[in-house]
């Protein structure tokens, strides 16, 4: 996940998002702005970056 800015479409999605999703392997984030909001998510791998 890299390079995400802003929110979504409805004004309390005031954060990029990444939620409730299954990672096979290893999960980078970098150069989200404002950082991600993740919850949710199970990742097999390491994380790193904004995703650690």
């Amino acid at each position: 996940m890299a390079g995400n800015s802003g929110g979504g479409p409805l004004p309390e999605e005031s954060l990029p998002a990444f939620r409730d999703n299954r990672v096979e392997g290893p999960l980078s984030c970098a150069g989200n702005e404002p950082e991600l909001r993740r919850s949710g998510n199970t990742v097999t791998g390491p994380r790193s970056g904004q995703c650690a």
